[in-house]
């Protein structure tokens, strides 16, 4: 059995539990627990925008659910990740991103670079999932 932290409070984590299938065991909610929304997401030893559903529960994490109302987004850090399935973060600056490659996305993308803009495109089919959309702005995939 595990033991972590979620918001200052212990939660014990069968073997095999996810972080996420652990806290609903002790009364919080989710939508699909199948990392396909950011509803999950949560700060894991300090690495922000992590899927708790896709995350390991093991002795030790310190879990913190992402941002509170009136909060500001935590910030990414471009550091590898530690152990488990969060990934490293990479800040990216551009002027425009574009959402999905179909041809809508595709149109969009061609006429922001005709219009001499510095575009980023993500699409899930190129393996890249975007997890939340924030004030800034700022896009985390």
């Amino acid at each position: 059995m595990a033991r972590f932290e979620v918001d200052g409070k212990l939660v014990e984590a069968q073997a095999g539990d996810s972080v996420l299938v652990a806290m609903v065991r002790t009364g919080g909610g989710c939508l699909c627990l199948a990392g396909d929304c950011p509803n999950c997401l949560v700060t894991v030893d300090g690495v922000a925008y992590t899927r708790s559903c896709q995350m390991p529960a093991r002795d030790g994490l310190v879990v913190r659910r992402d941002h509170l109302e009136g909060e500001e987004p935590p910030l990414l850090r471009d550091e590898p990740a530690p152990a488990g399935n969060a990934a490293p973060a990479h800040h990216v600056h551009c002027d425009t991103v574009v959402i999905g490659q179909g041809d809508s996305g595709r149109d969009a993308a061609r006429e922001a670079r005709a219009a001499g803009l510095d575009v980023v495109t993500l699409d899930a089919g190129d393996g890249q999932q975007v997890t939340g959309v924030y004030p800034g702005p700022l896009v985390v995939a």
